[in-house]
């Protein structure tokens, strides 16, 4: 990897609107937004992703690993990383 792609810089969305009324395809759109806007201002692939309000959609975990990203900071009522299994 290089020193960009393994950058710490986690992402929360450009909106930081409620994902609880967007669909799966509009939270996979505002990731890539997002993405896209720490590449292009940043140089930075970001590698973590937190979701506005710590909302998680049924299926969102699987968009943020189809996106790329590797890990997650939504669970945090534990002391210990939260391990998911993916569809």
């Amino acid at each position: 990897m290089s020193e960009t792609e393994n950058a710490y810089c986690p992402t929360m969305g450009i909106l930081d609107w409620p994902l609880t009324a967007a669909s799966v395809e509009e939270e996979r759109q505002e990731i890539q937004q997002c993405k896209k806007i720490m590449k292009d201002l940043l140089g930075v692939v970001p590698r973590g992703y937190r979701a506005p309000g710590f909302e998680v959609l049924p299926g969102g975990l699987d968009v943020v690993a189809e996106e790329g990203f590797a890990y997650s900071t939504n669970f945090m009522d534990c002391d210990h990383p939260y391990v998911h299994r993916l569809n």
